[in-house]
Parts: structure tokens; sequence; C-alpha cells
């Protein structure tokens, strides 16, 4: 809940501009002007996107647990699993700019900071404690982090900025920032990324 107050999420309008965020990020994905004002009709379309419309549920739902509301919050995440088949945990924090590219067989709970990508069926929560529990065992992720599809981060483990996880791809343990998570039929493997454009393995296993 911490965290949750740092950002503000108990108020609805710092909840509604991360959620600007969010739409601005989808109008960049889909080569649209986001520089251009929010208008109702631009925010309708939008709207039309279960990539975008997942999120405002979600964001709703993180808003009332914000503020203890009863009921709401189980409520509007259930709504998400029905019409989306998308599992996101109430107590889910995420900061504004999130992505999902395809909501379909999604499951989230966690931390994370700002510019988060998912694909379909990523899925990223704790180990040991029920989705609709606390954040006490789930997974820190920082900003600008992409996690691929059919992968999945397990655990109350720390992503640093600008991390990259492959498709199906398992992470239980910290992975550094600039990392890039590869994987293939045998292994798992984390590599470090630098500006000049080489890379060095830093950790493998199965």
């Amino acid at each position: 809940m911490r965290i949750c107050v740092e950002r503000g999420h108990r108020h609805l309008a710092n909840v509604v501009a991360e959620l600007e965020q969010d739409i601005r990020r989808y109008w960049d994905r889909a080569e649209i002007d986001s520089k251009r004002a929010v208008t109702p009709r631009r925010c309708v379309s939008a709207l039309l996107d279960p990539a975008v419309a997942c999120l405002v549920i979600h964001r709703l739902a993180h808003w009332a647990r914000a503020n203890r509301m009863p009921l709401l919050p189980g409520l509007l995440a259930a709504c998400n699993r029905l019409v989306f088949k998308t599992t996101i945990s109430p107590a889910s924090c995420v900061a504004g700019g999130w992505s999902i590219r395809h909501p379909a067989g999604l499951h989230f709970h966690a931390v994370a900071g700002r510019d988060l990508t998912l694909y379909a069926y990523a899925t990223c929560t704790a180990d040991d404690v029920p989705v609709g529990g606390g954040l006490a065992r789930a997974p820190t992720i920082g900003d600008r982090v992409h996690l691929g599809a059919d992968a999945a981060i397990i655990g109350p483990v720390e992503i640093g900025d600008d991390v990259e996880i492959s498709f199906r791809a398992m992470v239980t343990m910290d992975v550094a920032t600039g990392s890039k998570v590869l994987t293939d039929a045998s292994r798992v493997r984390v590599q470090r990324r630098s500006h000049a454009g080489s890379a060095g393995l830093s950790r493998a296993g199965k």
C-alpha cells in the first residue's frame, strides 16, 4: 500500500493522469500522433481496443482498493477475467505508460514502473500468495521492462530498468538493469546489453 500512496493512487485525478499516459503510449504504438490534445472522440476510439479497456478497468479497481472500498475492486477484476480473459489483481501497482499488447491469458500481480510492456499469456506473480493478497512476495519491476508472450516472473524478485524478457523465459532470480533474458529449448540465460553493441553472458541455468 505504501507504493500506492507514494504514487498518489488514492486520488482519482492521478489515476486518470496515468491512464492518459497509457492511452498516449497506445497511440504511439499505433503510429497515431500522441502529442495532439486528448479529445472524447479519440479516447472512445482507444477504449474500443481490449488492450486499453482492460487497463481502464484495472486502474479503477486499483484506485478502489487503495481507498479500501469493499467489493468493488474484486468485481472489476472479475470483469476483466470474464470479458478479456485477463487476470490483474487489484493490488497490482503499475506506473503510467503501461502497454498490454495482447490481453488474452495475462496473469499479473506485481509492482512495476513506467512504460511496462506485456504480451499474451505473460505471467508475473507471487510464488505462494493468493492473487487477491498483498504484494509482499510479488515481483518488483523497474521502468521500461518488456515481458514476452508466455514468459513468467515468479516470486519476490527485482527486475531492473530496461530489461527485456523473451518469449517463454521464466525468471525466478533478480535481473540487473539493462539485461536481456533469452531462452531456448534447453536453457534460459541472462545477457547484459551495452551501448557499444557488445554483450556477455552473466548467468545461465536450466
